[in-house]
């Protein structure tokens, strides 16, 4: 992910999605990796945030090293055997070793700001692929966000120390296959009741099949399957969350 974009919210992250489930996730990820390339080991995770999913996958056997651009999410991310990370940009990141896969998830090629950005995440896949590799991610899916539209979302979570409340104001720029979405966060400190509050802009792409198709034919990829994210159901317009299989094929 862009470094500008998770300053202040990176403090609130884990706490945010305490309740996602990584497991859950993390298994689907495992069973599309066996299944499109069995003898897969090596992983390079592109905007790994805390480490998350490649801690669990770390656990299962894989060996992860995670890129990530913010500083603060790398300062926060776990520690486990099988898992190593670094902070570096995933447009230009160059590590000189082969990996059998690449992932970017919980949507990291939503968050490239341009069409040259993500051409660069995908020139980055391919430079740490092996011919038959597979880059898999998920992504919004454009026929449902013009569909559907997202909405006002209200989000309070709470631990020992604070009470964070966010409010998710989203515009829908369909011309750019863009969604730009105002975050303001309410902070309440328990132990003072202090309350500070801070608003975060971020910008979302979304995608539809064949512009992802063209993006991959460009940097020798192939898409060999793209699903409903954990579900495996096909495409349509009630799917928010899509997960795209490619291999290298040049």
């Amino acid at each position: 992910m862009i470094d500008s974009t998770f300053k202040k919210y990176s403090e609130y992250y884990d706490l945010l999605y305490l309740n996602k489930d990584y497991q859950g996730e993390a298994s689907y990820i495992d069973t599309k990796l066996r299944l499109h390339s069995p003898r897969v080991k090596r992983v390079l995770e592109l905007g790994c945030g805390t480490g998350r999913h490649a801690g669990i996958l770390a656990k299962n056997g894989y060996t992860v090293h995670g890129i990530d651009a913010s500083e603060e999410m790398i300062s926060r991310a776990i520690h486990v055997p099988g898992f190593t990370c670094e902070r570096a940009d995933i447009r230009s990141v160059r590590l000189g070793a082969e990996y059998e896969a690449v992932l970017a998830l919980f949507h990291v090629l939503n968050y490239m700001p341009d069409s040259a950005a993500i051409r660069s995440v995908f020139e980055t896949a391919n430079c740490h692929l092996k011919i038959g590799g597979l880059f898999c991610f998920d992504s919004w899916y454009s026929e449902c966000v013009n569909h559907l539209r997202p909405e006002t979302r209200v989000r309070a979570v709470s631990n020992d120390k604070v009470t964070v409340t966010r409010i998710a104001e989203p515009v829908v720029l369909s011309e750019y296959n863009v969604v730009q979405i105002k975050y303001t966060f309410f902070i309440c400190t328990k132990a003072t009741n202090e309350l500070s509050t801070f608003t975060e802009l971020h910008t979302v792409r979304h995608f539809s099949v064949p512009e992802l198709e063209l993006f991959g034919s460009l940097h020798g990829f192939e898409l060999v399957n793209c699903e409903e994210f954990l579900t495996g159901r096909p495409l349509d317009l009630n799917t928010w969350g899509a997960f795209f299989v490619f291999r290298k094929i040049k």
